[in-house]
C-alpha cells in the first residue's frame, strides 16, 4: 500500500464482532466471549487488564490468542480516538449486503448495480443534509439530542480551576446533588480535550464534565465538537452527484461481441417467502438465544444445537438413499454424540451420569427400528 494508506492518514482497525465470533468458534465459551466484548468496549485500561487476567486463569490458550492481536487494533481504551467509538465494520457490511443480490451476475451487471445504488444513496443523503442545514441545524439531530442530555447532567456539576491558563479543571459528580453527596471526580483538560471518563477523547465531542467546565469559563461547548460531526462536513461526503446513464445502444457502433445474459436458474423465485442467503455463525446462534431467550432450532427436526445439514432426519434420508446400513448407523451415532457435546457445553452443571446417558439410550431406542436392515433393498452402495 502507498503512503496515503498509512498513518497518519489512515489507521487500520479490526471489527470487534468478528474477533468475538472467531474466539467463540475456536474455544466455544460464551462467558469468555462476553468478557471479550466488555474489554473491547471498555474505556479504562485497568478494567481491560482485569478481564485479561481473568481470561488467563480460565483459559491460558485463549489468553495467548488475544495477546497476539495488537491492542490498538480492537480495544477502545488503546485506540487513541482514531475510530471515533466505532467498534464494528457496519459500513462495509452495508456495502456487502447491497451487492449480495447481484454477485451471481456478470461483472458488467455488478458494476451497473453498484453505480446505480451509489447514485441513489448520494442523492438521498445529500438532500437530507441540505434540508437539515436549511432548517438551522449544525449537527446531526441524534448528536444534538445526546449533547442536550449531557447539558442537563452538567447543571449539577461545579468545575474548579487548577491552572493559570484556565485549561485544567476538577469536576465532581454528585449522586445526590441536593444533599451534596459526591460520587466521583474527574479531571478535564480543555487544551488537550481529554477527560478521565474517556468519553471526550474517544468520541471527539464533549462529555457532561467538559460541558460543565466550558460553561464555567464562558466558552461555548460547541467549540469542542469535532468537525467530522458537523453537517457541512457530512455534506462534503455526498456533495458529488453521479450523472445518469442514458441509452447505451449507439447505432453508429457495430457491436460484434457476443451478448452476455445472466443465468435464469440463479434468479430468485418470485413465489413464496424469500429464502435468506445469510451464513449464520456460532455467535449468531448465541445472540439469537440472548434476544429471544430460546435456542435456535433446526428447521427440520426442531432440535437445538444443529441445523438442516446436520439434522437427524437429514442423516436418515441420506442413509436410506444410499441404502448402506453401516453408513446410516454411523451417521446417527455421530449425530447423537453432537447432541451429547452440545448438552455438555450449554448445560455444564447437568448431572452427566443421569440425564445425558438416559437421553442417549432413549434416542438409540427410537432410532434402532428406523435403522434396521432393509430386507427388500438389494442394491447396497459400496
Amino acid at each position: 500500500m502507498g503512503r496515503s494508506w498509512q498513518p497518519p492518514y489512515i489507521h487500520h482497525r479490526y471489527c470487534l464482532r468478528h474477533i468475538a465470533a472467531n474466539y467463540y468458534q475456536k474455544y466455544k465459551n460464551e462467558d469468555e466471549r462476553l468478557m471479550l466484548l466488555r474489554m473491547g468496549h471498555s474505556h479504562y485500561v485497568n478494567e481491560v487488564e482485569e478481564l485479561l487476567e481473568e481470561i488467563r486463569v480460565r483459559n491460558p490458550e485463549g489468553h495467548g490468542y488475544l495477546l497476539k492481536i495488537p491492542r490498538e487494533k480492537w480495544l477502545r481504551s488503546f485506540d487513541g480516538g482514531h475510530r471515533y467509538g466505532h467498534m464494528t465494520t457496519n459500513l462495509a457490511e452495508a456495502i456487502n449486503s447491497s451487492l449480495k443480490g447481484v454477485r451471481h451476475l456478470p461483472i458488467t451487471s455488478v458494476v451497473k448495480a453498484t453505480y446505480y445504488q451509489l447514485a441513489t444513496l448520494f442523492a438521498t443523503l445529500g438532500k437530507q443534509a441540505v434540508d437539515w442545514m436549511a432548517g438551522g441545524h449544525i449537527m446531526h439531530p441524534d448528536l444534538r439530542t445526546k449533547l442536550q442530555l449531557f447539558v442537563s447532567h452538567s447543571n449539577s456539576m461545579n468545575a474548579t480551576c487548577f491552572s493559570r491558563e484556565q485549561h485544567l479543571f476538577r469536576v465532581p459528580e454528585y449522586s445526590r446533588p441536593l444533599e451534596g453527596i459526591q460520587q466521583n471526580a474527574y479531571v478535564v483538560d480543555l487544551r488537550q480535550r481529554t477527560c478521565q471518563c474517556e468519553v471526550f477523547q474517544t468520541f471527539k465531542y464533549p462529555c457532561s464534565h467538559a460541558i460543565a467546565t466550558a460553561a464555567s469559563v464562558r466558552i461555548p461547548y460547541m467549540d469542542f465538537v469535532d468537525p467530522v460531526y458537523l453537517l457541512q462536513t457530512v455534506f462534503k461526503v455526498y456533495e458529488h452527484e453521479f450523472p445518469p446513464i442514458g441509452n447505451e445502444c449507439d447505432p453508429d457502433i457495430v457491436d460484434d461481441e457476443p451478448t452476455i445474459r445472466p443465468n435464469p436458474a440463479l434468479r430468485r423465485d418470485p413465489v413464496g417467502r424469500p429464502t435468506s442467503s445469510r451464513i449464520y455463525c456460532a455467535e449468531d446462534m448465541v445472540q439469537h438465544q440472548e434476544k429471544t431467550g430460546q435456542p435456535k432450532l433446526c428447521s427440520r427436526c426442531r432440535n437445538p444445537g444443529q441445523n438442516i445439514r446436520r439434522s437427524i432426519m437429514g442423516l436418515l434420508e441420506v442413509g436410506e438413499g444410499q441404502g448402506h446400513q453401516g453408513a446410516r448407523e454411523g451417521a446417527v451415532r455421530a449425530h447423537i454424540m453432537r447432541q451429547f457435546k452440545f448438552l455438555l457445553q450449554h448445560s455444564p452443571r447437568t448431572n452427566i451420569s443421569q440425564l445425558p446417558y438416559s437421553q442417549l439410550l432413549t434416542q438409540e431406542a427410537m432410532i434402532s427400528p428406523i435403522t434396521s436392515p432393509c430386507v427388500g433393498n438389494a442394491s447396497v452402495a459400496t
